[in-house]
């Protein structure tokens, strides 16, 4: 039996399987662990629900409301920690632009180049944070959707009993961590890059940048890009490349 085992986790390795509540130890950030989802508790406590069900009859409902409430209390308790630490890195995130300003607006009254390299530490730094935002919303996410279903799928329910997915997903789309844009963050990012390009280069544009293109045969590269690495990309897009703001109604 013990062969068994180790043989179908050696498998499981092969097939790249791994469990989520390994998954998040392995892809968060060691140093904010603790602010994750707390998925290997909540889904012993699925358990425990799941055990005291069993030992009820179903015509008694005392126990069996009163475990699912109180793994619905945990469920919020883990909902708040998650989106108090969110909140608490856009702070952050929003300061570091913050010092980008500052150090900015040392260079255009000072030409300090100190003060650029100091700007673009702090933007290296933001766009950093920017990736580890969105890795923290997705991982959280999933783990959370992971947790509803396999509720429904473990605990026992009466007739008169709804799913925790059919009121409980919805909700989830609306919390701060994961309703929160980070567009306008990606935005201040961009914004500051091209400052820092701009005043390295000058005012004046040189002749080669102004300069059409040459017409003649262009070649199209298309990247197949991961979910997990979009804010990456985007971060070195911003980086290197001007955006362009399309404009509002109305302007």
């Amino acid at each position: 039996h013990h062969f068994a085992l180790r043989k179908r986790g050696y498998l499981e390795q092969r097939r790249g399987i791994m469990k989520f509540g390994k998954q998040i130890k392995r892809l968060a950030d060691p140093s904010h662990l603790n602010h994750y989802i707390a998925y290997d508790v909540l889904k012993k406590a699925i358990g425990v629900v799941a055990g005291a069900e069993l030992q009820e009859s179903p015509e008694v409902d005392g126990p069996q409301v009163q475990d699912p409430a109180r793994f619905h209390s945990l469920l919020q308790h883990e909902l708040t920690k998650v989106n108090r630490f969110f909140g608490l890195q856009i702070r952050t995130l929003q300061d570091k632009f913050k010092e980008v300003q500052r150090a900015l607006q040392i260079y255009v009254t000072g030409q300090q180049e100190e003060a650029l390299s100091t700007a673009e530490r702090h933007l290296e730094e933001a766009a950093d944070q920017l990736v580890h935002l969105e890795n923290f919303r997705r991982l959280n996410f999933t783990g959370f959707r992971k947790i509803a279903k396999k509720f429904d799928k473990t605990v026992t329910r009466g007739p008169n009993q709804v799913s925790l997915s059919s009121w409980f997903m919805p909700s989830l789309l609306r919390e701060f961590f994961v309703a929160h844009p980070l567009d306008a963050h990606l935005l201040a990012l961009a914004l500051g890059y091209a400052a820092v390009r701009r005043y390295r280069r000058g005012r004046d544009r040189t002749a080669s940048e102004a300069a059409p293109s040459q017409a003649g045969v262009t070649r199209t590269t298309t990247f197949w890009l991961m979910p997990a690495a979009r804010m990456r990309a985007l971060c070195t897009l911003v980086k290197r490349f001007e955006i362009v703001v399309p404009p509002q109604n109305g302007s």
